[in-house]
């Protein structure tokens, strides 16, 4: 939450934050699992955005699931942001 603040504040207007996350995986108990980006986190980071007063918009996200094809167990989690100003 707080890097994705400092993303919105150094991105120049006009600008693009693009951020590639790990999604779907095998699960695996604490302490090392980690924080996993699903289809609604995107649309949380930008509203977390706008409640901290920059104006940024969510223009693209989806979970690429190639690695099913081939087997692998991991998926990766896809957000793109623009700055508006």
């Amino acid at each position: 939450w707080v890097t994705f603040l400092e993303l919105c504040r150094v991105v120049k207007i006009n600008g693009y934050i693009y951020i590639n996350a790990p999604s779907n995986g095998p699960y695996h108990g604490h302490p090392g699992d980690n924080w996993r980006f699903y289809r609604d986190s995107w649309k949380a980071l930008e509203k977390w955005g706008k409640l901290n007063n920059y104006n940024i918009e969510l223009i693209e996200s989806y979970v690429d699931t190639t690695n099913k094809k081939n087997n692998e167990p991991w998926e990766d989690s896809v957000g793109i942001f623009k700055k508006i100003s």
